[in-house]
C-alpha cells in the first residue's frame, strides 16, 4: 500500500495533534490583542493595522510591527464574529501548511524520502512549538516560517530552472516580504540561505550572477522592510523599555546579560531535545540574573555554543548536522540576549523556526541509519523514529489542553515554574474574573512576595481589597502600583477612579475642600490613563465622569465622545455624553 505524499501526512499529523485547540478559549496575549483590541474587530481599521505598531489597539507605545499577523487575525474575527474556535482553526491550518512546507523543504535540501517525512513530522509534532500554535496571535512565528520556507524552495527552484530565474526570484522576494511582515525574525533568512549554498551538496549557485542575484533581491526586500518599519514605529524597535519581570537583565551590565543568556541558551537546547516541562512564562523569578559564567547554567550554554561550532566544523563528513546547527543557531542566537536585550530571557515560542535545524539533523541522521543498515536494522530505526514521534504527538496534544483557559494555562505554568511571579498574577486574574476574590488575593500576594515592585499585581490586589470593602488598603495598593509602574495605564485608571469616587463621597459628606483636593489629584491620573490606553473606553469614561464632577462639561463631553467612539455598543457613553452636553 502506498502512503500519501509526505507533505500531506505531515499536515494531517499537525491537524490531529492540535485538533483539541478548537475547544479552547482566549488566553495570554489573545485576550488583549483579539478580545479587547478594537482595531482587529472591524475591517475598516485594516489601514490602521498596516500603519501602526503591533499593540496600537491597546497601548500608546510599542516597538513591534507585524501587520500581516494582525490582518489575518482581523479577517478571522469578522468571519467568526469573535469566536475563539475560528482563530484556533486558522492557526491549526497555518501550522499544518508549515509542516507540509517543512517536508518539501527538507526534500529540497537533499534528504531522502524517509528523512524528509520524519523531519516534517517532527516539525508538526514537536511540543516546544505548541505555544506558537495554541496562542492565535503567536502565528507570527508560523507565518514567518512559511515565508522563510517558501523563499528557500523558490530559490532552489530558481537554481534548477535558470530560464525562469527572474520569475522565481520575484516569488522568493514576495515570500520573504510576507515573512518579514509577520515577524521580524525572518530577517535571518539570508544567513540560512548562505548555509544552504555552502553546506548542501550540489546547492552552490553556478556563476557569479547566480550567486549574487538571490542575496541582492533579499537585501532589497530587507532594506524596504526596515525603511517601512522605521517610518511606522519611529525606529528599528531596539532600546525599548523592558519590564524587569520579563527580562531582569535588560538593564544589567554586559557580563551579567551574557552569562544569563548563556544559561538560557542551554535551556533552549534542552527544550529542543527533551520538551517534557513546558511553561507559558519563564520570566522573573524563574529566570534570574547570573553575574558570572562560573556556574552550571552559563557553562552549559558555553558547551552548547562549542557544540554548534563543532557541528559546523564537521560539515564535510556530516553536512546535514552542520546545516541543522546553522539553522538552529542563526534563528535563535540573535534573539537570545547576546547581541542586545530582548523583551524576555526565555520564551518557548521563539523555538518555532530554529527547530527546523533539529528536523534537518534528525532527518539526515535517519537517512544515514537506514542507508547503512540491513532490513532488520531499518525496521528498528523506523520503529524508534515512530515511537519518538508518537510520544511527541501525545505530549503536544496534552499540552493543548493547558491552553483551554487563561487559568488552566497559568496554573500549568505555576506548576512547571513555581517561581514565576507572572503566572501567579495571571491565575489571580482568572479567579478574579470568576468572582473568587479570596483566591485571587492569595495569588496576587504570592506574586508580590516574589517581586515587591510588581505593579500589575499590586493594582489587581488593590481591586481585591476594594471588592472586600478595604478602601484604605485598596488606595494604598493603587498608589503603589502607579509608583512602581509609571507606564501602567490600568493602575493609573484605577487610582484615578478611586480618587474620583473618594471625592464624590467627600462631597456627599459635606467635606468640600477634601473633595476638591481629591478631584484635583484624580484628574492627572485619569488623563495619564487615556494617554497610555487611548483605545480604552473605560479610561475615557472615567475621565469624563471626573471632569463632569469638576464642572468641566465641555471636557467631559469630549471624553465621553471618545469613549463612545471606542465602544459604540455601550449605552453608558451616549447617555453620559447627552448629560454632559445638557449641562
Amino acid at each position: 500500500m502506498r502512503l500519501p505524499p509526505a507533505p500531506l501526512l505531515c499536515a494531517l499529523a499537525a491537524a490531529a495533534a492540535y485538533a483539541p485547540t478548537l475547544g479552547n478559549g482566549f488566553a495570554r496575549d489573545d485576550e488583549w490583542l483579539i478580545a479587547r483590541n478594537p482595531l482587529v474587530q472591524d475591517l475598516s481599521y485594516l489601514p490602521t493595522l498596516a500603519t501602526s505598531h503591533y499593540w496600537a489597539g491597546i497601548d500608546r507605545d510599542g516597538n513591534l510591527w507585524r501587520p500581516l499577523t494582525l490582518v489575518t487575525v482581523a479577517l478571522e474575527y469578522v468571519l467568526g464574529q469573535g469566536s475563539p474556535a475560528v482563530h484556533h482553526l486558522g492557526s491549526l491550518f497555518l501550522h499544518a501548511a508549515a509542516s507540509a512546507l517543512a517536508a518539501l523543504l527538507l526534500r529540497s535540501l537533499g534528504l531522502g524520502a524517509a528523512g524528509a517525512l520524519a523531519g516534517g513530522l517532527l516539525h508538526a509534532l514537536h511540543p516546544a512549538r505548541s505555544d506558537a500554535v495554541c496562542e492565535a496571535v503567536q502565528r507570527s512565528e508560523i507565518l514567518a516560517f512559511c515565508g522563510i520556507a517558501g523563499a528557500l524552495l523558490l530559490e532552489a527552484r530558481a537554481r534548477e530552472r535558470p530560464d525562469r530565474r527572474a520569475r522565481l526570484l520575484l516569488g522568493m522576494a514576495g515570500a520573504f516580504a510576507g515573512g518579514l511582515l509577520a515577524k521580524e525574525s525572518a530577517l535571518l533568512l539570508p544567513a540560512l540561505l548562505l548555509g544552504v549554498h555552502l553546506l548542501v551538496p550540489g546547492a552552490r549557485p553556478r556563476g557569479p550572477f547566480a550567486w549574487v542575484a538571490p542575496y541582492a533581491v533579499l537585501g532589497a526586500v530587507a532594506a524596504a522592510y526596515l525603511g517601512a518599519r522605521v517610518a511606522v514605529i519611529g525606529g528599528l524597535g531596539t532600546g525599548f523599555p523592558v519590564s524587569y519581570l520579563d527580562n531582569p537583565v535588560a538593564e544589567a551590565p554586559g557580563p551579567t546579560r551574557l552569562a544569563t543568556a548563556s544559561e538560557a541558551l542551554a535551556s533552549y537546547a534542552s527544550l529542543s531535545v527533551w520538551p517534557a516541562t513546558l511553561s507559558a512564562d519563564r520570566g522573573f523569578a524563574e529566570s534570574v540574573p547570573r553575574e558570572t559564567f562560573l556556574s552550571a547554567g552559563p557553562l552549559a550554554g558555553v558547551a552548547v555554543l562549542l557544540a554548534l561550532v563543532a557541528a559546523v566544523a564537521a560539515a564535510r563528513p556530516a553536512p546535514r548536522l552542520a546545516l541543522g546547527a546553522v539553522a538552529w543557531g542563526a534563528f535563535l542566537l540573535p534573539f537570545a540576549n547576546f547581541l542586545f536585550p530582548m523583551g524576555f530571557v526565555l520564551a518557548e515560542r521563539l523555538l518555532y523556526t530554529p527547530l527546523l535545524g533539529l528536523s534537518i539533523a534528525a532527518g539526515g541522521a535517519l537517512d544515514r541509519a537506514l542507508a547503512g543498515a540491513g532490513p532488520a536494522g531499518r525496521r528498528v530505526a523506523g520503529a524508534v523514529a515512530g515511537v519518538l514521534l508518537a510520544a511527541a504527538g501525545v505530549r503536544t496534544a496534552a499540552r493543548t489542553l493547558d491552553w483551554r483557559t487563561e487559568e488552566s494555562l497559568y496554573e500549568s505554568a505555576s506548576r512547571a515554574c513555581p517561581r514565576s511571579a507572572r503566572s501567579h498574577c495571571a491565575v489571580g486574574d482568572a479567579r478574579l474574573r470568576e468572582g473568587d476574590v479570596a483566591g485571587a488575593r492569595t495569588r496576587y500576594e504570592r506574586a508580590l512576595e516574589t517581586w515587591p515592585d510588581y505593579s500589575q499585581a499590586a493594582n489587581n490586589l488593590g481591586r481585591c481589597l476594594q471588592l472586600q470593602s478595604d478602601r484604605e488598603g485598596a488606595g494604598r495598593l493603587f498608589r503603589r502600583a502607579v509608583e512602581t509602574g509609571p507606564g501602567n495605564g490600568q493602575a493609573a485608571k484605577n487610582l484615578g477612579a478611586f480618587l474620583a469616587e473618594s471625592a464624590e463621597a467627600a462631597e456627599a459628606g459635606g467635606r468640600r475642600e477634601e473633595a476638591a483636593r481629591l478631584r484635583a489629584e484624580a484628574l492627572p491620573h485619569l488623563r495619564r490613563a487615556t494617554e497610555l490606553r487611548p483605545a480604552d473606553p473605560l479610561a475615557w469614561g472615567g475621565l469624563g465622569t471626573a471632569l463632569l464632577q469638576a464642572g468641566d462639561a465641555p471636557g467631559a463631553a469630549a471624553a465621553f465622545a471618545e469613549a463612545a467612539r471606542w465602544a459604540p455598543e455601550d449605552p453608558r457613553w451616549p447617555e453620559s455624553l447627552a448629560r454632559a452636553r445638557g449641562r
